[in-house]
């Protein structure tokens, strides 16, 4: 939404960006923008501190395709 940035800055008085999900492949034409940052990050998060930390921090991208793919079976499973 244009104008966020600037108003972020100004309620926080701190710098501000948009923020993009890094090493992270598309994953069955998945495309993760600025707004599945936060949820991605919590992933990652949870993996490294649940998961096998070696794979989550190794940067290949591997976290997250193991990671999506049980999320994805999980939902699947639901509906």
């Amino acid at each position: 939404m244009p104008g966020m940035v600037e108003m972020a800055e100004e309620i926080f008085a701190m710098p501000v960006r948009i923020g993009v999900p890094r090493d992270v492949p598309p994953e069955d034409g998945l495309q993760f923008g600025p707004k599945f940052a936060t949820a991605v990050g919590l992933v990652r998060y949870a993996h490294e501190r649940i998961g096998n930390g070696e794979a989550a921090e190794n940067g290949n991208g591997q976290w997250m395709r193991q990671t999506t793919g049980k999320v994805k079976d999980w939902f699947q499973g639901m509906f």
